[in-house]
């Protein structure tokens, strides 16, 4: 039971960094999408 306990904690915690690194990605992503030929 500890050993589930510990995973998710592991997956909640690479949810959170997930997110706050696409947040952070966001604007060169849409510089980027910008500068392709449409």
């Amino acid at each position: 039971m500890e050993h589930d306990q510990m995973t998710f904690q592991w997956l909640m915690a690479g949810c959170r960094i997930a997110k706050r690194l696409t947040a952070a990605d966001e604007p060169a992503l849409n510089r980027a999408a910008r500068k392709l030929p449409t």
